[in-house]
């Protein structure tokens, strides 16, 4: 099957971001919660975070201790 991942901005109650795999197959047991938690996984990872201030074009400054 398909797996959909929505994320939603709790600001406005809008979906900002879809993520999907298909042709996810889900055994029962122990090994369907593997199978799921590496598909989720793997649709996380394209994922790209990036706060307000990255998007309206002002970085924080980073302390030494980030280095």
């Amino acid at each position: 099957g398909t797996l959909l991942v929505t994320l939603i901005d709790v600001k406005t109650n809008r979906a900002v971001w879809n993520g999907y795999a298909s042709g996810v197959t889900v055994p029962e047991g122990p090994m369907g919660e593997i199978v799921l938690r590496r598909s989720v996984r793997s649709i996380l990872d394209r994922y790209r975070v990036f706060t307000e201030e990255f998007a309206n074009g002002t970085l924080p400054q980073s302390s030494g201790a980030d280095r």
